[in-house]
Protein backbone atom coordinates (compact mmCIF):
# COMPACT_ATOMS: atom_id res chain seq x y z
CA UNK A 1 0.00 0.00 0.00
CA UNK A 2 2.80 2.58 1.00
CA UNK A 3 4.54 1.76 -2.72
CA UNK A 4 1.74 2.20 -4.21
CA UNK A 5 1.13 5.44 -2.82
CA UNK A 6 4.74 6.71 -3.14
CA UNK A 7 4.62 6.06 -6.85
CA UNK A 8 0.57 7.76 -7.25
CA UNK A 9 3.04 10.81 -5.22
CA UNK A 10 5.66 10.55 -7.82
CA UNK A 11 3.83 10.39 -10.46
CA UNK A 12 1.63 13.91 -9.60
CA UNK A 13 5.20 15.23 -9.24
CA UNK A 14 6.06 13.92 -12.70
CA UNK A 15 3.19 15.83 -14.37
CA UNK A 16 4.57 18.93 -12.80
CA UNK A 17 8.00 18.65 -13.38
CA UNK A 18 9.37 20.18 -16.27
CA UNK A 19 13.40 19.02 -16.69
CA UNK A 20 13.86 16.23 -18.71
CA UNK A 21 16.35 14.82 -16.62
CA UNK A 22 14.36 15.22 -13.46
CA UNK A 23 11.00 13.39 -14.71
CA UNK A 24 13.04 10.40 -15.88
CA UNK A 25 14.51 10.51 -12.11
CA UNK A 26 11.09 10.54 -10.77
CA UNK A 27 9.77 7.88 -13.42
CA UNK A 28 12.27 5.71 -12.49
CA UNK A 29 11.71 5.84 -8.63
CA UNK A 30 7.87 6.02 -9.24
CA UNK A 31 8.20 2.48 -11.44
CA UNK A 32 10.87 1.22 -8.40
CA UNK A 33 8.61 1.90 -5.51
CA UNK A 34 5.35 0.31 -6.94
CA UNK A 35 7.11 -2.51 -9.08
CA UNK A 36 9.17 -2.86 -4.99
CA UNK A 37 5.45 -2.70 -3.48
CA UNK A 38 3.72 -5.50 -5.74
CA UNK A 39 6.86 -7.61 -5.64
CA UNK A 40 6.88 -7.20 -2.06
CA UNK A 41 3.46 -8.03 -1.31
CA UNK A 42 3.61 -11.21 -3.60
CA UNK A 43 6.74 -12.30 -1.86
CA UNK A 44 5.69 -12.04 2.19
CA UNK A 45 2.46 -14.08 0.70
CA UNK A 46 5.11 -16.81 -0.59
CA UNK A 47 6.31 -16.87 2.44
CA UNK A 48 3.51 -17.03 4.44
CA UNK A 49 2.50 -19.87 2.22
CA UNK A 50 2.90 -22.93 4.50
CA UNK A 51 3.94 -26.34 2.61
CA UNK A 52 4.64 -29.71 3.67
CA UNK A 53 8.46 -29.31 1.99
CA UNK A 54 11.61 -28.47 2.47
CA UNK A 55 12.18 -25.43 0.35
CA UNK A 56 14.58 -22.47 -0.10
CA UNK A 57 14.78 -19.19 -1.87
CA UNK A 58 18.08 -18.57 -4.41
CA UNK A 59 18.86 -14.64 -3.93
CA UNK A 60 19.80 -13.78 -7.38
CA UNK A 61 16.64 -15.68 -8.79
CA UNK A 62 14.47 -13.55 -6.30
CA UNK A 63 16.33 -10.44 -6.93
CA UNK A 64 15.30 -10.98 -10.99
CA UNK A 65 11.81 -11.65 -9.95
CA UNK A 66 11.65 -8.08 -8.29
CA UNK A 67 13.12 -6.48 -11.27
CA UNK A 68 10.44 -7.94 -13.26
CA UNK A 69 8.23 -6.40 -11.10
CA UNK A 70 9.84 -3.01 -11.17
CA UNK A 71 10.12 -3.28 -15.43
CA UNK A 72 6.34 -3.74 -15.72
CA UNK A 73 5.95 -0.82 -13.71
CA UNK A 74 7.72 0.88 -15.66
CA UNK A 75 5.93 0.13 -18.44
CA UNK A 76 2.58 1.82 -16.48
CA UNK A 77 4.61 4.96 -16.12
CA UNK A 78 5.77 5.20 -19.67
CA UNK A 79 2.18 4.93 -20.31
CA UNK A 80 0.61 6.99 -17.99
CA UNK A 81 3.81 9.41 -18.26
CA UNK A 82 3.58 9.49 -22.50
CA UNK A 83 0.07 8.84 -23.16
CA UNK A 84 -2.99 11.46 -23.90
CA UNK A 85 -4.59 11.23 -20.28
CA UNK A 86 -8.44 9.43 -21.24
CA UNK A 87 -9.99 6.67 -20.98
CA UNK A 88 -8.33 4.46 -22.79
CA UNK A 89 -5.04 4.88 -21.29
CA UNK A 90 -6.17 4.12 -18.18
CA UNK A 91 -7.68 0.77 -19.51
CA UNK A 92 -4.42 -0.08 -21.35
CA UNK A 93 -2.33 1.20 -18.10
CA UNK A 94 -4.43 -1.43 -15.80
CA UNK A 95 -3.93 -4.63 -18.44
CA UNK A 96 -0.12 -3.50 -18.46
Amino acid sequence: MIGSYVSLGLLNELWRTQDKRQKNLVHFLSALSLGGGVWSMHFVGMLAYDMEMVHKYDLTITFISMLIAASVAYGFVFIVRTFKQNFLTYVLSSIV
